[in-house]
């Protein structure tokens, strides 16, 4: 048989010896230690967000202090979503109470109170509960009516939903402009701007029925008595006798200006023609101004042919407005004939009445119509 010491000593190869359990011990207690403290430490991404939110807490409580409210509101309410906190929101609150955002500044002073209370912040509790109090008397109000409410009909003010449960309920409102909107399947859209501005006023807006997109084609409707036609009414022949003469005499006078006017114009060409002609008469076409080449100095009928150009560009000028106003007169003078011959025999002038006459007139150097009559 083997005594106890000799039993232990010849233990198990196994079996730790009893010097070296402490030691295990010890190890496994710092790794899980390790790993709990790893558990609950905050991420990196986590302490990012908490030091941007200080930054952007310690900037807006500078500007505050400056007044300049309307710069801090957006750096308090980003650091708020960075990272929420009593104190930011209770900041915040007083940044929109102090832009004007009444209803959003008593909100968050109510928010913030029923937190404080239940972390047991006592004093900032009563703080938010009183400003919130200050605030409620001069709270702006909007009335949601709804006098044919259905499923399908969707209500928002100013881009968000407005639940029916809210419909008919004085809900607290910032003050301003707010578009209130509805809509719903198959049904034109109908909205209406409401403008809040007196503190302590309550609006109320109405959604009426909607209208069907496609509605219903009229009903048709009975066909209208004809009426009856009005009886016709002579007009005075002498009105439009007087009219017709009076057209006749203007077109005559304008045909008789026109080929007057041609004729002079015609005269001045041909003259312009006949100077280009004396001018040069060498050469074929007559282009060769050598009439003074046996005085002494000429300089090859330099000067003629400048002015031989110049008489021939005239002619050519006074010939078109010549052709131009002979074509207008001829035209005048045939309209003019068109409505003298063409008048109902009611409607010509008589003998002692109105009468035009056109005459030619010929004489040496002058050709033209003389236009006379009495009228």
């Amino acid at each position: 048989m083997h005594s106890p010491a000799q039993s232990r000593a010849a233990g198990s190869p196994n079996q730790t010896p009893p010097s070296d359990r402490p030691l295990r011990w010890r190890a496994t207690a710092a790794v899980s230690l390790a790993l709990v403290a790893l558990s609950l430490a905050p991420s990196a991404e986590a302490q990012s967000e908490s030091a941007q939110a200080r930054v952007l807490f310690r900037e807006a409580r500078t500007l505050m202090d400056k007044g300049r409210h309307a710069e801090a509101c957006p750096k308090l309410e980003e650091s708020l979503r960075l990272d929420s906190g009593i104190g930011t929101q209770f900041n915040l609150a007083h940044c929109w109470e102090q832009v004007g955002r009444t209803a959003s500044a008593w909100g968050l002073f109510m928010d913030v109170a029923a937190a404080a209370e239940t972390v047991g912040q006592k004093k900032r509790a009563r703080a938010a509960q009183q400003r919130a109090a200050a605030l409620e008397p001069n709270l702006m109000r909007l009335i949601i009516e709804v006098p044919k409410p259905s499923e399908s009909l969707s209500v928002q003010r100013a881009g968000e939903e407005v639940g029916a449960a809210a419909w008919g309920t004085p809900m607290p409102i910032d003050p301003g402009s707010h578009r209130v909107e509805a809509s719903a399947p198959g049904k034109l859209p109908w909205s209406q701007e409401v403008e809040l501005l007196v503190p302590g006023e309550t609006v109320t807006v109405v959604i009426p029925t909607l209208e069907d997109k496609n509605p219903a084609p009229p009903e048709p409707v009975a066909a209208a008595e004809p009426e009856r036609a009005e009886p016709v009414v002579e007009r005075d022949a002498g009105s439009s006798r007087g009219w017709r003469t009076a057209g006749t005499i203007a077109m005559a006078v304008v045909g008789v200006g026109g080929v007057v006017t041609g004729a002079v114009f015609a005269m001045s060409a041909s003259d312009e023609t006949a100077a280009a002609r004396e001018l040069c008469v060498g050469g074929e076409g007559g282009n060769v101004c050598d009439r003074d080449s046996a005085l002494p100095g000429f300089d090859g009928g330099v000067r003629e042919q400048e002015e031989l150009q110049k008489h021939r560009d005239r002619a050519e000028s006074d010939a078109l407005v010549s052709y131009v106003a002979i074509g207008v007169g001829v035209a005048a003078l045939a309209g003019s004939a068109i409505l003298l011959f063409t008048a109902p025999s009611s409607e010509r002038p008589p003998s002692d009445e109105a009468a035009l006459e056109l005459h030619p007139t010929l004489a040496p150097g002058l050709a033209g119509l003389t236009l006379g009559g009495k009228f």
